[in-house]
């Protein structure tokens, strides 16, 4: 009888513990959340288990969108990406970031105010995949002094 129950039992703990092979998040942080003036923001997304740390490098072909929305409400692309390759490259998969910049210095029709930057890793399902989707935000505001401040703890 007891041999009986170890099939069943021993399938029910494959499904449930199989799920949290998938659990991956996709985040994205930025060295500075609030800015004083028109400058440089460099973003990292950042893809796995172990947040706030580095954990597995996403390619920049497998990114889906990588883009921030102007205070007015205008959306642009993020064009200058590189990967940022960290620990043993001989592993299964590499260790490390995708990096984004977005130079606000050189823009002259961008203003002051908060920033939305998001980023997007979406897989169409095949015979070997299930279709899965992650996405992840960073709101960066420049300038504004004396409104919230936003940090990596949270809202100030």
């Amino acid at each position: 009888m007891k041999k009986l129950l170890i099939v069943p039992f021993s399938f029910m703990c494959l499904l449930v513990f199989s799920s949290l092979v998938k659990a991956h998040d996709l985040w994205l942080q930025a060295q500075n959340y609030y800015l004083d003036s028109m400058e440089n923001i460099e973003i990292k997304v950042v893809f796995g288990h172990n947040f706030p740390y580095e954990d597995i490098l996403i390619p920049k072909k497998d990114i889906s969108e990588f883009s921030y929305v102007t205070p007015e409400g205008v959306k642009k692309s993020v064009t200058n990406i590189w990967e940022s390759i960290k620990g043993n490259r001989k592993r299964e998969y590499k260790k490390g970031s995708l990096i984004g910049e977005i130079d606000l210095s050189k823009c002259t029709k961008c203003k002051e105010g908060t920033y939305i930057i998001a980023a997007s890793r979406v897989r169409k399902g095949d015979k070997f995949h299930v279709p899965s989707g992650k996405y992840g935000k960073a709101i960066i505001i420049v300038g504004q002094k004396g409104t919230q401040k936003i940090t990596k703890g949270g809202v100030l």
